[in-house]
Parts: C-alpha cells; structure tokens; sequence
C-alpha cells in the first residue's frame, strides 16, 4: 500500500513539474551541466522578437541612419532577396544620394525603388515587352504613392531647399521620431520600402490568383 502511495505522489510531482513547463517556458532553460538558467532563454527569446518585429523597411531606414546614402539604404536593406551582398548593392546605388550626386533632382529612395522594380520584374535582354511594361507600370505606382504622400519626387522640392518650391504633403507634417531627428531622410527610404514590399505582397497575391 505504501508503495502504491508513493508512486501516485512522485506521479503528481511530476505532472506539477510538466505543466510549469508548458505555461512558462520562457522561465527555464537547461544547461549542459543539468542546471537551469532563467537568463539565457529569456535574452534568446528577446532577440527573435525584435527580429520578427524588424520590417525591412525598419532596416532601411536604420541603414540611412547609420550612414548609406537613402538609394543605398533601400536597396541594401532588400540585397539578399536578389543575391547581391551588401557592398554590392550600396557600389550600384552609390551615386544616388542628394537626389543624384547631390544636384537634388529625384529623390535617391525613388530611384532606389526603380532599381528593386526592375530587379524584381525587369527585362534581362532586349525584346522582353511584357517584362518592359510590368516595370514601368510598377515605378509609376510606387513613385505615384510616394508623392501623394510627400507631393514631389525631386529631392531639393521634398526637402524645401533654396531655389525650390517647397512640396507639400501629409507626410511632410508628420512628427519625427527622436531616432531620426537630424537625419529625417530617414522616412523617406522607410516609405519607399513599405511602398516596395506593399508591391511585393501584392504582386503575391496576383500570382496566387493565377494558380
């Protein structure tokens, strides 16, 4: 009888230690030695959330921070989707920054999304039409979004430099957030890179259609 006892005891014991398991699992964590360690399994879990909370468009906007030019910025951030490393990228891009090499003619981030329209669906040789015409409708789409929201493509109008009319748009009243005070270009490559991944996800859509 003391046996039986005993064993419904050590079974309770475990099932308790089992279902601590399953409603906090971010508590515990095993170390080789068979010890536990509440830190390192949380700091692990912390790091893949923020990583699923990083959009690419959050990437490219953090590149700009950190010093690309913003056509580098966009395409850099979306480099790997297309097999290109970073240096590749920002050499290709590395003359769009000030709106062209600083002559403040279109904005860098819209050239850049040129450059990701036509990686993503541009022609390889000449004679591929459908492939000619897929790009140019998607440019004309992505730069048509970008300038209702910022009234202009052209670097020296969006930014209100001397000798150019200031572009009005709803985005050109929005509050800066402290991490892009002083380099406020920043929302700009992070627009056109939602704009580019809003195409992505709905070229997605498309193609499923089709299926």
């Amino acid at each position: 009888m003391t046996f039986f006892l005993n064993m419904i005891y050590a079974t309770v014991l475990v099932a308790k230690d089992i279902k601590s398991l399953i409603y906090r699992p971010q508590t515990w964590c095993v170390l080789s030695n068979g010890k536990y360690d509440t830190n390192d399994l949380q700091i692990k879990k912390q790091r893949i959330n923020m990583n699923q909370e990083r959009t690419l468009a959050d990437i490219a906007a953090d590149n700009y921070n950190n010093g690309y030019n913003c056509g580098q910025a966009l395409v850099v951030a979306f480099a790997e989707r297309y097999g290109f490393s970073k240096e590749q990228a920002s050499q290709i891009t590395a003359a769009f920054g000030g709106g062209l090499g600083r002559q403040r003619l279109t904005c860098g981030a819209v050239m850049g999304m040129g450059v990701l329209a036509g990686l993503e669906d541009g022609n390889s040789v000449p004679g591929e039409k459908d492939k000619v015409k897929t790009t140019f409708n998607a440019i004309q789409m992505m730069t048509e979004k970008f300038k209702e929201q910022y009234g202009s493509v052209t670097c020296g109008e969006i930014l209100g430099l001397k000798g150019y009319a200031k572009a009005e748009g709803p985005a050109q009243h929005q509050e800066i957030p402290e991490a892009y005070k002083g380099r406020p270009c920043a929302l700009k490559v992070k627009l056109a890179a939602q704009i580019f991944e809003d195409y992505l996800k709905s070229k997605g859509i498309a193609e499923d259609k089709q299926k």
